[in-house]
């Protein structure tokens, strides 16, 4: 089965001061995976958020870096034969108050059950702190030829983002106090190499700072290795 990627939910960037953030309402298919990147503000340094909800997921923490006073990370949540309906609840962890929060949640089929996501990367090596017009992440080539990229990007201005050409946006959202925009994309149909690496950009008009990953989804027949990049 070929990988698919849809939006579970739109995207949604909420500028509240909280301590957790509520999502629309999901309905997750039976076996499938959950991406859920996300970004928090926060006043210092933010902290890691995490996902309850729906007793018949399984969130996991993958990953996730910090610049300055934001955070971009990836949760997944693997999904049982009944995952159900409802809330995630995002928590940042320690309790601390972040002063915004961004989430694209992403609904994934045709993935391999047992370790879905081969590797993330992170562009600017691997924090960001400049301002700029575009944002590169630069990855290997594939581990299995049919295994697909997911991209994530956020810039501190409050515009929308533009994908890279032939690339489909799942989800893009922006707003103000503190000024905001996040995006996420995917290929489905290769998994780009330029030079023989891949590839996952996106763009915005206004110089402003910023942060990107690439996330390497495992296609179900994937066969698993020892260890990983």
């Amino acid at each position: 089965m070929a990988l698919a990627f849809s939006a579970l939910t739109a995207a949604v960037y909420n500028n509240a001061d909280a301590t957790s953030y509520a999502s629309l309402s999901v309905s997750p298919a039976a076996n499938s995976l959950i991406l859920w990147p996300y970004m928090a503000r926060g006043t210092t340094t933010p902290v890691e958020v995490v996902n309850t909800g729906l007793t018949n997921v399984r969130w996991i923490n993958l990953n996730y870096i910090l610049d300055g006073g934001s955070a971009i990370g990836l949760i997944i949540g693997q999904c049982d034969s009944s995952p159900g309906s409802g809330i995630i609840t995002q928590s940042v962890i320690g309790g601390a108050t972040n002063i915004g929060h961004a989430w694209s949640p992403i609904q994934v089929t045709g993935h391999r059950i047992i370790d879905p996501i081969e590797y993330i990367w992170f562009g600017g090596g691997p924090v960001d702190t400049g301002a700029a017009l575009t944002e590169i992440v630069d990855v290997k080539t594939p581990t299995f030829p049919l295994n697909r990229a997911v991209s994530v990007f956020f810039h501190r201005i409050a515009e929308v983002t533009t994908p890279r050409t032939s690339w489909t946006e799942i989800g893009d959202a922006n707003g103000s106090t503190p000024t905001s925009a996040f995006e996420t994309q995917v290929r489905t149909d290769i998994f780009e190499l330029v030079s023989q690496r891949g590839i996952g950009s996106a763009s915005w008009v206004t110089s402003s700072r910023h942060q990107g990953m690439v996330i390497e989804v495992n296609e179900a027949s994937a066969p698993r290795h020892r260890s990983r990049r």
